[in-house]
């Protein structure tokens, strides 16, 4: 679990604000300065993929690049911000208490695959990417390839840092076995097997260092619990609001027996500001029953 800030679990589950902010990265440089605008986006999870992160962010099709400069934010051509050639996505989340205090959580770190939008700005930009073990899932084996040694989690390492060699790699694990010679076609293969022959598991988390450490038990302490009574957490919550069978004013006709030429009729209407309780409004006229219900303007 990445360390909370302090109060983080007492903000969450009461008043507070949200904040998203996003910092595009190169080869170790800043691209963004002030930050990139979004307006919107989703951010998925799922530790049964090899890929544990994805991301998809949506931003204005221009980005402002000076006082009075903006530029395309669909690239096209290597240098440019959202472009697909190392750029990474940094992704911070904040819970913002009533008193305006900001406690910034990383949720992700990712390699930027594709954007897409209308080449004449006429439609915002949709990017997505995910997180750095693609980069060792992709970079697979030449040729099959035989590992042997005392320890299968420095097997693991060292296939990761071959990929990426200045990739921080933390070892949260002491479990760790003697490894016979044993060859494997891919290298991401390899990893897994090397993982879950030792019982641990192996991912890059939100600040994208690569973290071998114990597989969660029935005995691991939980990180969250929801509780759904008075005090608890709510997750959700929605209202609809309908004009549906409301009407303003109602309508009453009727007929004599003998036919006379003036109909018993009568109507009554509400206006505004609406009565306080307590007072009544009476319809004029007859006593006739009303029939007809008219949504009127007010």
């Amino acid at each position: 679990m990445w360390p909370l800030p302090d109060g983080y679990g007492d903000v969450l589950t009461s008043s507070h604000g949200l904040q998203v902010f996003v910092d595009v990265w190169k080869g170790g440089v800043r691209l963004t300065p002030n930050g990139l605008p979004i307006t919107g986006g989703t951010i998925t999870v799922d530790r049964t993929q090899s890929t544990r992160r994805s991301v998809s962010l949506t931003v204005p099709p221009f980005l402002r690049t000076g006082t009075y400069k903006k530029a395309p934010a669909l690239p096209s051509a290597p240098g440019d911000v959202l472009g697909h050639f190392g750029q990474e996505l940094r992704v911070t989340h904040a819970l913002v208490t009533p008193s305006g205090a900001i406690l910034p959580v990383p949720v992700g770190r990712f390699r930027i695959d594709e954007g897409a939008g209308s080449d004449l700005g006429l439609t915002e930009v949709t990017v997505t990417g995910v997180s750095r073990e693609a980069y060792v899932v992709e970079d697979t084996f030449s040729a099959p390839r035989t590992f042997s040694g005392p320890s299968g989690v420095a097997i693991i390492r060292q296939l990761i840092l071959e990929t990426l060699p200045s990739a921080e790699v933390a070892v949260l694990t002491r479990r760790d076995r003697r490894v016979t010679p044993t060859t494997w076609d891919d290298r991401w293969t390899a990893i897994q097997e090397l993982a879950t022959s030792l019982s641990v598991q192996v991912y890059a988390d939100p600040m994208g260092r690569f973290v071998i450490t114990d597989l969660p038990t029935m005995q691991t302490p939980p990180v969250w619990r929801f509780q759904p009574k008075a005090g608890g957490s709510l997750l959700d919550a929605s209202r609809t609001s309908s004009r549906q069978g409301v009407f303003n004013r109602w309508v009453v006709q009727g007929a004599t027996p003998d036919g006379a030429t003036a109909p018993i009729q009568g109507s009554l209407r509400t206006t505004w500001p609406v009565p306080r309780p307590g007072t009544a409004t009476r319809m004029p006229g007859s006593s006739g029953r009303p029939r007809r219900p008219c949504r009127c303007p007010a």
